[in-house]
Order: structure tokens, then C-alpha cells, then sequence
């Protein structure tokens, strides 16, 4: 179990380290660039219900943490996914959001990723101890 969770949490953390580097990547190519991309601030009724939405469940997450042992690491992934995406439709404008589309793609998928592994460890190590 401790190796399932140490491979979590490394699968967590180079996610959100790429995260950063894709997010720097953008604002460098937004301020190098002119055109059809830009830095813009919208916040509308959708925003707001986004925010709280993403509030709740962050903290649902926080206080079940150790309950929701083989799906914890999944779900932080599809919430930071989430807020990758929000970050870009908050405060950037034109082809840049899909990168924030493709971010919360990637995250979706990573989770399903490391859900599968979860459970297929799961498994293997359910079936070694009946063999024993």
C-alpha cells in the first residue's frame, strides 16, 4: 500500500509541475506575441458558480482524504484539472484557452490512468495474499 501511494503522490506531483510549465509557457507566448491572444479578466455568473463548486469539493476532498484511500489522488487530479482550465478562462483570451481545454483533457485522462493502476494493484496484491 505505501508503494501505491508514493506512486500517487509522484504522479500528483509531476502533474502539477507540468502544469506550471505549460501555464508559464502560455503567459511567455501570450506576452511575446500580438494577435488573437490575450491577457483579459472575465468573471461572470458562470465564474462564480465555478469557483464554489470547485471550493466544495476541494474541501469535501481535504476532509475525506484517508476514506477515499484508492480514489484520492484521481480526484485531486480532476479538481486541479479544473482549476488549470479556470485559471484560463478567467484571465486569458483567445487560442490560449484551449490549452486550458487540453490541460483538464490530460488531467481526465491521467486520473482514469492512475485509477486503473489503483485497482489493477489492488487486485494483484488481493490475489497474492489469498495465495498465501
Amino acid at each position: 500500500m505505501e508503494m501505491l501511494k508514493k506512486v500517487n503522490k509522484y504522479v500528483l506531483i509531476t502533474l502539477i509541475v507540468l502544469a506550471i510549465i505549460t501555464l508559464k509557457f502560455a503567459i511567455y507566448s501570450i506576452s511575446a506575441k500580438e494577435g488573437l491572444a490575450g491577457f483579459v479578466f472575465l468573471w461572470s455568473m458562470f465564474h462564480t458558480i465555478f469557483l464554489f463548486l470547485f471550493v466544495i469539493f476541494s474541501v469535501l476532498l481535504y476532509k475525506f482524504w484517508s476514506y477515499l484511500f484508492p480514489v484520492n489522488i484521481p480526484l485531486a487530479i480532476v479538481l486541479l484539472g479544473f482549476l488549470y482550465f479556470f485559471l484560463f478562462i478567467t484571465f486569458m483570451g483567445g487560442w490560449v484557452v484551449l490549452l486550458g481545454a487540453r490541460g483538464l483533457l490530460i488531467a481526465s485522462i491521467s486520473a482514469v490512468c492512475v485509477m486503473i493502476g489503483n485497482y489493477v494493484y489492488l487486485l494483484i496484491d488481493r490475489y497474492r495474499g489469498a495465495k498465501e
